[in-house]
């Protein structure tokens, strides 16, 4: 009878205690699926929070793209305007400071023309003109009735014409005379021997 007695209590016990681990095991099972419900929830927060993040970044991934062509667009035209002006200039008769360049017409310099000039010219215009250096003359300097070639000095006129006079030496080491223009012919009056 005791041992009966001690069966059933043995009996009871387990019958509680598997109650109790039953219940234990709803209760974790409970937790277990909140938990993953909060998860999922979180997960999918996360997913609709990376979603908007992407839809923001899209947008202004947009908006930068429309700027950067509205920027694109407006250095191409100021590009054209300025290739534009710098053939309006080259075509519009400017003196260039460097390259080559034919220049026409008259020009008047109100400053002195500071380096080196090569070339011709065929008129000086009136007023005090300095030469430094040698001055070579290959045809004739003219002046208000003055000549100048690479020999004589010419007074009074046109040096094909009579009654011009003219100074100068000859040849080299030669005589220096005074000649005046006689029936087209050079007729000395002055002769100063060296």
């Amino acid at each position: 009878t005791r041992a009966q007695t001690k069966e059933g209590e043995i009996e009871a016990n387990l019958q509680a205690e598997t109650a109790r681990a039953v219940a234990r095991e709803t209760q974790i099972q409970t937790s277990l699926q909140a938990e993953n419900a909060r998860a999922e929830a979180k997960e999918r927060d996360i997913e609709n929070d990376l979603q908007d993040e992407v839809t923001r970044a899209q947008t202004k991934e947009g908006e930068i793209e429309a700027n950067l062509e509205d920027e694109v667009t407006r250095a191409t035209a100021r590009e054209t305007e300025i290739e534009n002006q710098i053939t309006n200039l080259s075509n519009s008769g400017l003196v260039k400071t460097t390259g080559n360049q034919s220049i026409g017409g008259e020009k008047t310099f109100t400053q002195t023309i500071q380096g080196n000039i090569n070339g011709s010219a065929t008129n000086l215009t009136p007023g005090n003109k300095t030469i430094t250096g040698e001055l070579s003359v290959t045809q004739s300097i003219q002046g208000n009735n003055i000549v100048v070639d690479n020999r004589f000095v010419y007074f009074g006129g046109d040096p094909t014409q009579n009654g011009v006079w003219r100074i100068g030496v000859r040849n080299e080491g030669g005589n220096l005379t005074i000649e005046r223009r006689e029936g087209g012919s050079w007729i000395t009056k002055i002769r100063i021997e060296p």
